[in-house]
């Protein structure tokens, strides 16, 4: 279920992307609370524990040996993808620990322009993560690792063949302001494999630039599927609310600029390595 609702979530977030006019940046403040999360990730990290100290500790034994040190000196984006695979491995660790508050993110930055976006996290594990980047023109999104001059081609989510969610979509009278814009509350209940979610989105039409028909053309940067989660949801969504019985999560906008940015963004560069899933 924390899997479903991040798509979600991420869905209203990219979907403000595609946006024929609007130049500039917004920025997202996160707030995830895991309810019993100490005691759910010990639970779970009990049993996989020594094997991740065995994985940490023949990694770093690796990096240690005098003739991989002499390999990864030669080659640094060798040396940096092993350092990232081992501050990967750490926060696992530190996660099955108990600690799974420090991984999640504590906000989001997009950049857009031309319809392309780049998506980069921020706290938590967002540097072990990376930027996700939107090309309009090839309609495809790909993983770039900065840190290791690397990247990688995501792939679109598959056609489902799962009986779709049941969502309800109920337009409420209350509003507020956010970041000086009116915004109205939509309450998004979603029921699936028996199992009911509920989330209130606030959105508004106070902001031109975007195409208000936007969120229903998600089919990158997620499943052309997932629309149906936004249909009845009109405008632009500046706070995203949900809760269930694994965790809480907030989302709101606390920036938007409308400004001009350089093009390069949203190049990948010549010298980036392509490489396989996520480029870890």
């Amino acid at each position: 279920m924390k899997k479903e609702l991040l798509l979600i979530l991420f869905i209203f977030l990219a979907g403000t992307t595609f946006s024929q006019n609007f130049e500039g940046t917004i920025k997202w403040a996160m707030k995830i609370d895991l309810k019993n999360a100490q005691h759910q990730d010990a639970g779970k990290g009990n049993g996989s524990a020594p094997q991740m100290d065995a994985e940490i500790k023949k990694l770093e034994a690796q990096m240690n040996e005098p003739e991989f040190k002499k390999q990864m000196e030669a080659n640094p984006q060798l040396k940096s993808l092993m350092e990232e695979n081992l501050t990967r491995l750490r926060s696992m660790q530190a996660v099955s620990g108990g600690t799974a508050g420090s991984f999640m993110p504590t906000g989001v930055m997009i950049k857009i322009k031309d319809g392309n976006n780049l998506i980069k996290m921020e706290g938590g594990m967002s540097e072990m993560m990376g930027e996700i980047l939107y090309l309009k023109d090839k309609d495809q999104s790909y993983s770039i690792r900065r840190k290791n001059k690397t990247y990688s081609v995501l792939p679109k989510a598959p056609e489902s063949k799962e009986k779709a969610p049941v969502v309800k979509v109920t337009k409420t009278s209350e509003t507020a302001k956010i970041i000086g814009y009116t915004c109205t509350k939509y309450i998004i209940q979603v029921t699936d494999h028996g199992k009911t979610i509920n989330q209130a989105a606030w959105t508004t039409k106070e902001i031109k630039d975007f195409d208000p028909n936007a969120l229903s053309k998600m089919n990158s940067s997620g499943s052309k599927e997932a629309k149906f989660y936004l249909d009845g949801v009109e405008g632009v969504p500046l706070k995203i609310e949900s809760d269930n019985a694994e965790m809480k999560m907030v989302m709101e906008v606390t920036e938007l600029k409308k400004i001009p940015l350089d093009g390069a963004l949203f190049i990948i560069p010549s010298e980036y390595k392509l490489v396989k899933g996520m480029g870890f």
